[in-house]
């Protein structure tokens, strides 16, 4: 489907301005200077109860001028207005449901099912993208036919989309993820060959806060190439009702247990250290429980850290982790 226009879009409601409201991405060729079709983008929102957001989402994908985009929304049976707004961009919709389901990786994986595209990605219903972010990504897919995963910068939003701060990726590799055990960058700003989807598997409904992280450590496990894209291509939302905020312990707990699953399955890469691995995952943990305000277990699982790898405590989060657990307070956030 090529997206449609500003004006053969629903109007914005009112006090809404740029984009995706009243500015529109460029509306690209139908072929690439070479005369090669565009490569098919597939974009899956998940959705549920997030009316307060999701019309931003759905616009900042269908005002993109991109001519060859599959874009479907999962809803899991929202009751807050969402399902009303969904219906009213139908017409540019491969496909959509509201229905319940097991959760948000239950909820991608229905749309990664429908989902035929070169490229696939999924956009929480309060997350956007930038203006231009296909072409960026489908000039790359031409450009570095090696890149399996195309991962760019992004920013963070609040809950009046006003950019909070800047989050920077950077070129990644296999020794580099499980040392760091963080995203390749945010997860709105990064999209996947769909062939890795037969490789490797669609999401794992086990996790729920944590499995993007499982499924890109997957792949890279499995042999994909990460490419980096220096440019801003996706909006990352923080806002006090989002799983990030309220629940930042579970996202911790739920990393070291994928750490141990993946070294259990795929062993220990060329390079690595397991202890190395294990202490990092622990300091993840340390962290999470940090922000959720248990000092008492975030000492306990700093320690942990310290036991398997002495020289994790030296690394800038172990120093800035210890020292917020020690103390009992949390007083600034620790970065990957």
């Amino acid at each position: 489907m090529r997206c449609p226009t500003l004006t053969e879009l629903p109007s914005s409601p009112p006090g809404k301005t740029g984009w995706p409201w009243t500015e529109e991405g460029e509306q690209l060729p139908d072929t690439m200077p070479s005369g090669k079709p565009w490569p098919r983008v597939s974009i899956v929102t998940p959705s549920y109860n997030q009316g307060q957001f999701i019309e931003e989402t759905i616009r900042s994908v269908l005002l993109q001028g991109y001519p060859n985009l599959e874009y479907i929304i999962i809803d899991g049976g929202s009751t807050d207005g969402s399902v009303d707004i969904i219906r009213k961009y139908e017409p540019w919709l491969m496909y959509w449901v509201s229905e319940p389901d097991a959760g948000q990786a239950d909820a991608i994986n229905k749309g990664f099912a429908k989902a035929t595209g070169d490229m696939i990605a999924w956009l929480n219903s309060d997350d956007c993208y930038v203006n231009g972010a296909l072409r960026l990504v489908g000039e790359t897919v031409v450009r570095c036919p090696g890149g399996d995963v195309i991962h760019g910068h992004a920013q963070f939003i609040d809950e009046h989309s006003r950019v909070m701060r800047f989050n920077r990726t950077r070129p990644h590799d296999l020794k580099m993820l499980m040392q760091k055990q963080g995203m390749p960058a945010a997860q709105p700003s990064i999209f996947t060959r769909r062939s890795w989807l037969d490789e490797v598997g669609y999401l794992n409904p086990r996790w729920h806060y944590a499995f993007d992280l499982a499924f890109f450590m997957s792949i890279a496990l499995a042999g994909a190439h990460f490419q980096m894209l220096d440019e801003v291509l996706g909006q990352f939302r923080v806002h006090p009702a989002s799983k990030t905020s309220t629940q930042p312990i579970h996202f911790g707990q739920e990393r070291l247990r994928i750490i141990e699953t993946l070294l259990e399955r795929y062993g220990v890469p060329a390079g690595c250290d397991r202890q190395q691995i294990l202490a990092r995952a622990y300091m993840h943990k340390a962290r999470s429980e940090l922000v959720g305000q248990d000092f008492a277990q975030a000492r306990r699982s700093w320690r942990q850290a310290l036991a398997l790898y002495p020289k994790e405590g030296a690394s800038r989060m172990g120093l800035a982790v210890g020292l917020q657990a020690l103390l009992g307070r949390q007083f600034f956030w620790v970065g990957d």
